[in-house]
């Protein structure tokens, strides 16, 4: 009897470990050390804490659920692997490095998970290509009156 290995092409292997390497790198991210430590594993962070400059929301807090669960939605759908894993990463690496809301990201991130679905595809951010940025874009111009903020945020998640 022979086992069968599957190939996974070059590319797609180095984009996994790329990701993988990424989402490492992100759980070692203040938030998740020492006092009032936020768990990676939770599906909901409450980023206050960690909100030094003057004007920040008095709650600021991300919810890792898809778009329709989001808002006042009565159940709660949480984002799935490896989406989800890939989404934290994210966020940190655009509350630390990007100097951007991690709010928006996040709903930025939720129309790209929405378009995947949408597309009939499994939602993997190392899948992202123009057609889901596309869906995406349109997702987010259809839902926001302004919806110049998220789509900044959409474009910085396409170049982060």
């Amino acid at each position: 009897m022979s086992n069968i290995v599957p190939f996974i092409s070059r590319p797609t292997l180095s984009a996994q470990e790329n990701l993988h390497s990424f989402i490492t790198q992100a759980k070692q991210a203040r938030f998740f050390t020492g006092e009032g430590a936020i768990n990676w594993d939770d599906n909901t962070w409450h980023l206050q804490p960690w909100v030094k400059h003057r004007g920040a929301p008095r709650t600021y807090t991300i919810h890792f659920v898809i778009f329709e669960s989001s808002g006042r939605a009565k159940i709660k759908s949480c984002l799935a692997e490896p989406f989800l894993s890939a989404t934290k990463a994210l966020i940190v690496y655009g509350f630390n490095h990007a100097a951007t809301t991690p709010y928006r990201w996040c709903i930025a991130l939720r129309m790209i998970e929405k378009a995947f679905r949408l597309l009939n595809r499994q939602p993997d951010i190392t899948q992202l290509d123009t057609t889901i940025l596309d869906k995406a874009a349109s997702l987010i111009v259809d839902k926001y009156k302004d919806a110049s903020d998220i789509g900044t945020a959409l474009q910085n998640v396409a170049n982060a």
